[in-house]
C-alpha cells in the first residue's frame, strides 16, 4: 500500500476484485500488482545493475532477493494462503491456483539467471543445481501450444549450460548427456545445433568411455571415470495412484552413491519432467542393489551414478518406441 501511495496509483474495486490503476492508464488486478512489486522490482534492479556492469556482488544481491521473494510468496505449499494475506482477500473468495502454477516458469527463468551467475563465479556445482531446478520447473508446467517452441528453446539452452558446468568439474555423465539433449532438442525447434555442442559431446564421450566404460547403458545408469558397479536388483517403481488417474507420465533423472555394500545413498533429483513422479522414483532407487565396484580386491564407494526412471501408462494404442515428452 505504501508503494501505491508513493507512486500516486489509484486503488478501486471492480466486479473481478481490487484493481490498481497504473500511470499508463492500464488497470491490473491487485494480486498481479503485488507480484510485480514484490518480485519484479528487485529483478528489474538486477537487470539494471547487470546492464550497467556494476559489481557482481550487487547483481547477486538483487537476484537473490528476487529468487527468495518468488519462492516465499509462490511456494506451492500454502501458496493460496500466502497470497491471500498480501491481497487481504480470503482464500474462499478468490481462486489463486492459476497464479500459484505460474511460479514454475517464472522460477525457472530466475533459477536460470542464478545458474549463469554461479557459473561466472566458477561455482559449477551450484550452477548445475540451479540449471537443474530451471529444467524441472519448465518441464513440469503445462503450457499452451503456442508457447511450446519457446519452452523447448529454453530447455535446449539450459541443457547446454548444465553440460558446460558439468564439464568444468569433470562430471562426464551429465556433460555428455546435456550436450546430447541440447542437440536433440534443437531439432524440435527446427534450428541447427551449435557446432560447439557436437564437439563437446564427442570430447566428453571420449572421457566417459575411457577406463573400460564402453557405452551408455540407461537401464543400469552410468558411472564416470571407469568405476562401474553392476546393478543386481532393481524393483520397478510404484506408479503414483493420483498421477495415473490424471494420466501423468514422464521421467526422473536421479544421481546417487553406491556404498561398499552395494546400497544406494545420497539420492537426489537432477531433473524431472513431472514433479508428481519424483517421490516414487526416489523411493524406487532406495531399494536398488548393486555389486560394489572392486579395486584391488576391496569394495569402494562410487559417487555420481546417474539413473533415469521413466513412467509410462500402458496403452495398446502407443507405439513400442513411445517415450513421454521431455524424456527423449
Amino acid at each position: 500500500m505504501d508503494l501505491i501511495s508513493s507512486q500516486g496509483l489509484n486503488l478501486f474495486d471492480s466486479p473481478t476484485g481490487l484493481q490498481v490503476s497504473l500511470v499508463n492508464g492500464q488497470n491490473i488486478n491487485m494480486l498481479d500488482f503485488y507480484l510485480i512489486a514484490l518480485v519484479e522490482i528487485p529483478y528489474l534492479n538486477y537487470l539494471s545493475s547487470k546492464n550497467l556492469g556494476l559489481d557482481m556482488n550487487i547483481q547477486e544481491k538483487w537476484l537473490n532477493e528476487t529468487f527468495t521473494n518468488s519462492r516465499a510468496i509462490f511456494e506451492n505449499k500454502g501458496c493460496s494462503t500466502t497470497l491471500s494475506k498480501f491481497t487481504e482477500v480470503e482464500v474462499t473468495k478468490r481462486r489463486y491456483k492459476y497464479i500459484c502454477k505460474m511460479i514454475k516458469p517464472y522460477e525457472a527463468h530466475i533459477a536460470s539467471e542464478k545458474g549463469i551467475l554461479e557459473y561466472k563465479k566458477k561455482n559449477y556445482k551450484d550452477a548445475m543445481s540451479f540449471f537443474s531446478l530451471a529444467l524441472t520447473n519448465y518441464s513440469s508446467t503445462g503450457f499452451k501450444k503456442e508457447a511450446k517452441d519457446t519452452i523447448i528453446f529454453e530447455r535446449m539452452n539450459l541443457q547446454a549450460r548444465n553440460a558446460f558446468a558439468a564439464e568444468k568439474i569433470e562430471n562426464w555423465c551429465v556433460a555428455s548427456e546435456g550436450y546430447r539433449r541440447a542437440t536433440e532438442l534443437a531439432k524440435f525447434v527446427e534450428i541447427e545445433p551449435l557446432p560447439i555442442w557436437r564437439d563437446r559431446l564427442l570430447l566428453t564421450k571420449s572421457n566417459l568411455t575411457s577406463d573400460k566404460v564402453h557405452e551408455w547403458e540407461p537401464k543400469w545408469g552410468i558411472v564416470s571415470r571407469g568405476k562401474q558397479p553392476i546393478a543386481i536388483y532393481k524393483k520397478p517403481p510404484v506408479y503414483p495412484r493420483r498421477a495415473m488417474e490424471r494420466g501423468e507420465e514422464g521421467c526422473v533423472m536421479l544421481e546417487f552413491t553406491v556404498n561398499q555394500k552395494g546400497k544406494t545413498e545420497d539420492i537426489r533429483i537432477i531433473w524431472s519432467t513431472n514433479s508428481w513422479l519424483n517421490a516414487a522414483a526416489v523411493n524406487a532407487a532406495k531399494r536398488f542393489e548393486y555389486r560394489p565396484y572392486m579395486n584391488q580386491g576391496k569394495s569402494e564407494r562410487v559417487t555420481g551414478i546417474l539413473n533415469q526412471i521413466t513412467f509410462i501408462i500402458d496403452d495398446p494404442r502407443k507405439d513400442r518406441s513411445y517415450i513421454p515428452a521431455g524424456c527423449e
